[in-house]
């Protein structure tokens, strides 16, 4: 059965709000949030609804939101922005980089099913409390043998994997309004049968 959406009314994303952490591969949700933020073209304003900044796209009544903390903790803040908005949980996505899925891969689901030792998911599904929401999982592939996984997603990535990254951007802006004209099923068929024209490997 395709999963279906109640009309999407916040995007935000998961990352470091630290210059010491721009453009690493933790923040892949921060880059592609910034990117839907330009192509909307309404600039970031700080709130005090919690602690971040907010965009809103009038065309289509959504808010952004980009959350002001680091990430183990940005969960509370996007759940205040909810609540402040009475946005139901199910009408946001989420944009968060995704370990377990390969460089370039693009998954999409509904749901709290565990958070993949993502703490920044973790985090938020504490304050959400078992309530389900959109996740747009960006993938940036397990580090090599030998390296430390949290050294990894901190680190930044090649020029080569940043192209890849880029073009996981491009593809997902390109195809969001399957989201939010609730064509989830075909937004995920998309996914599944694209690959970056970028060459990740070795990289």
């Amino acid at each position: 059965m395709a999963q279906k959406i109640e009309s999407l009314k916040l995007i935000t994303a998961l990352g470091n709000n630290d210059p010491r952490y721009d453009k690493t591969r933790h923040n892949f949700g921060f880059m592609w949030l910034n990117a839907l933020q330009k192509k909307v073209g309404t600039p970031w304003k700080k709130t005090s609804i919690a602690k971040g900044y907010l965009s809103r796209w009038e065309a289509e009544n959504i808010w952004l939101f980009y959350p002001g903390a680091l990430m183990n903790i940005n969960g509370g803040h996007i759940a205040k922005c909810l609540r402040f908005y009475k946005i139901a949980p199910e009408s946001m996505l989420v944009a968060y980089d995704d370990l377990d899925s390969q460089l370039g891969q693009i998954k999409l689901k509904m749901g709290v099913n565990g958070h993949g030792g993502h703490n920044g998911i973790r985090d938020l599904n504490v304050h959400l409390a078992g309530q389900p929401y959109l996740k747009l999982k960006l993938g940036i592939s397990r580090p090599p043998p030998g390296q430390d996984a949290a050294n990894y997603v901190l680190s930044r990535p090649s020029l080569m994997q940043m192209n890849v990254m880029n073009e996981v951007i491009s593809f997902t802006l390109d195809h969001l309004g399957l989201i939010m004209s609730n064509q989830i099923g075909k937004f995920q068929e998309k996914c599944a049968h694209w690959a970056p024209k970028s060459h990740s490997e070795g990289a």
